[in-house]
């Protein structure tokens, strides 16, 4: 009896054990599956974006280009396919614009009134067709099955004071609503980020500035970025040292820093990049925001005098109108300047390691491909 009980013992343990191993089995299994939904879906949307980008271009021009962040994504897929996580943004595009290019030359060698003719005419024919199509079916105009559903005007202004015609174009395709950024030409500032510095031309990938194509993927692989702006520098224009200068003034120069330290670094932050020269903000964990009441975590920035203030409270700042009667932005614990202290991070850049090849023997490669040849005419050969 006991001996019978010994036996269906080992069963029963046997039998947990095979049940534990199915079990994480069948969980692996969910897992990959996850993941190659993912895959599937992320690599459809490329697929699917990139073939509206080649239609668009060859109605766009010659001239024309796409750039930003779409073409960072494409290479990030080729690179990090196989460890995409659950919330990570890495080739992710579902939220990301197209951004696009009339005339991607310098703008200092292009007549821009002709060129801002263009870009009107080519964007009212396409928005003419779409409202036409409301009344004739079938009309809507498209690229690779998008359709256009809409187009907003909204100028881009740069530092200067320079204004550049761009729209705004929704199209939709299935499931997928694509916001489509249309520039007459290339703005001072268009890269924030040297990940972003790269277009897709009509004659191939280029760079805007004169910087590494290997460096660029390099970049990518190792999930680093830089700003390419000095943010101290912008901070600087901000508060001269020997003058003084107007709010309004001021925000010139620190509305565009902040953008620069949310839209831009936190997009990449979402996809696990590091910065590789500016260190600024903080994660706070603990503490509510003493002047917003935001609960932690958020971000925060250490400011010159030693405080620190969150990201929030900092736009908050910016943003006031209380203070009309001041020119001044203050820390609101010392009242010194609202400057930001820029850490300079300095880390080494990583970079694929490669052995070049040393220049073989050519006795002994002879003597292991032809075995039949004696040493004496080895030598002599």
């Amino acid at each position: 009896m006991q001996e019978e009980i010994k036996k269906l013992t080992n069963k029963i343990e046997l039998l947990q054990t095979t049940l534990k191993y199915y079990t994480q089995l069948c969980t692996n299994l969910h897992k990959k599956t996850i993941q190659y939904d993912r895959i599937t879906t992320r690599i459809s949307l490329l697929k699917q974006r990139f073939l509206f980008i080649i239609s668009f271009l060859q109605y766009c021009g010659d001239t024309s280009c796409v750039y930003g962040s779409i073409l960072r994504k494409l290479f990030e897929f080729v690179f990090h396919f196989n460890t995409l996580q659950p919330d990570d943004t890495t080739a992710d595009i579902t939220n990301s614009d197209v951004n696009i290019l009339l005339e991607h030359t310098n703008g200092e060698y292009i007549d821009k009134v002709k060129l801002s003719s263009y870009f009107y005419t080519l964007l009212h024919s396409l928005n003419t067709s779409r409202i036409f199509s409301e009344h004739v079916h079938n009309y809507t105009p498209s690229f690779a099955n998008y359709k256009l559903t809409g187009i907003q005007y909204v100028n881009h202004t740069e530092k200067n004071g320079n204004i550049i015609p761009k729209a705004i174009c929704y199209f939709k395709y299935k499931s997928d609503n694509m916001r489509v950024s249309v520039l007459a030409w290339k703005p001072h500032d268009i890269v924030d980020l040297n990940i972003n510095q790269y277009m897709m031309t009509h004659s191939g990938i280029q760079s805007f500035y004169t910087y590494s194509f290997m460096r660029y993927l390099e970049h990518i692989y190792f999930k680093e970025c830089q700003y390419t702006p000095h943010l101290d520098k912008i901070q600087q224009q901000a508060f001269p040292v020997n003058s003084s200068i107007s709010k309004k003034e001021k925000l010139t120069h620190l509305l565009p820093l902040y953008s620069l330290l949310t839209h831009s670094y936190f997009k990449v932050l979402s996809s696990g990049y590091s910065l590789l020269n500016y260190g600024c903000i903080q994660f706070e964990s603990d503490i509510d925001c003493y002047i917003t009441g935001c609960k932690p975590p958020y971000p925060k920035l250490l400011l010159a005098c030693n405080h620190s203030i969150s990201l929030m409270a900092y736009k908050g700042i910016l943003l006031s109108t209380s203070d009309t009667d001041t020119q001044a932005i203050r820390c609101p614990i010392c009242r010194n300047d609202l400057k930001i202290y820029f850490t300079k991070i300095n880390r080494k850049n990583n970079t694929l390691q490669y052995h070049p090849p040393k220049n073989p023997d050519i006795t002994t490669l002879f003597q292991q491909k032809y075995s039949f040849i004696s040493k004496d005419a080895l030598e002599q050969i």
